[in-house]
């Protein structure tokens, strides 16, 4: 069983503990998508590139954004 609000509240904790561990967001977006939150997800994927995180990495998980 996924328990998604309890992992969501344990990123969010790990945020507000440190705002710039860029990993906090990806594993926030992976959250956001499995509970088809695409464009929140998509916002902290761009936060986690935006602390420097490879966004090479994330090319996978950029497909299921959509720009307008």
């Amino acid at each position: 069983m996924k328990k998604y609000k309890e992992a969501l509240a344990d990123v969010n904790k790990a945020v507000s503990i440190d705002s710039k561990f860029s990993q906090s967001y990806v594993t926030k977006a992976l959250i956001l998508f499995d509970t088809a939150k695409p464009k929140e997800a998509c916002e902290n994927l761009d936060k986690a590139v935006g602390l420097g995180y490879e966004k090479a990495v994330l090319a996978e998980y950029y497909t299921k954004c959509v720009k307008k």
